[in-house]
């Protein structure tokens, strides 16, 4: 039990490491907009976002061995189970994959199942 734990916290560190990585842009251009001072209020108002340091070298070749086991699912599993990892609500998954949560979670469980049968114990640590 405790290794299917494991997995979804290695999934969910996958998740953030990937959420922290630059965006794509275009090379070449830069912004000259001088930055924005907010006043108190305005940022009492504001929603409050995670600041999301970069994800160093480490964290990177850690989040790439994570996402190398995913390679034996196929794309519906891949898809839950990435989306899981980013915790996505089951009702909200269960309206996109248009399942019930009953059958996406035994489809979930089994997903992580499939990536545990080709993964060590030292894997995961």
């Amino acid at each position: 039990m405790s290794e299917i734990k494991n997995l979804k916290q290695k999934l969910e560190f996958a998740a953030k490491i990937m959420k922290c990585l630059p965006g794509e842009k275009p090379r070449g251009y830069y912004n000259r907009w001088p930055e924005i001072v907010h006043s108190p209020d305005e940022i009492a108002e504001q929603d409050a976002n995670p600041i999301c340091f970069s994800a160093n070298g480490k964290e990177i070749s850690e989040m790439e061995k994570i996402l190398d086991w995913l390679q034996p699912l196929e794309a519906f599993e891949t898809k839950l189970v990435w989306k899981r990892a980013n915790h996505v609500p089951w009702k909200v998954l269960a309206y996109e994959f248009k399942s019930d949560r009953t059958t996406l979670w035994r489809k979930y469980d089994r997903a992580l199942a499939k990536i545990l049968s080709g993964r060590t114990s030292e894997d995961l640590l």
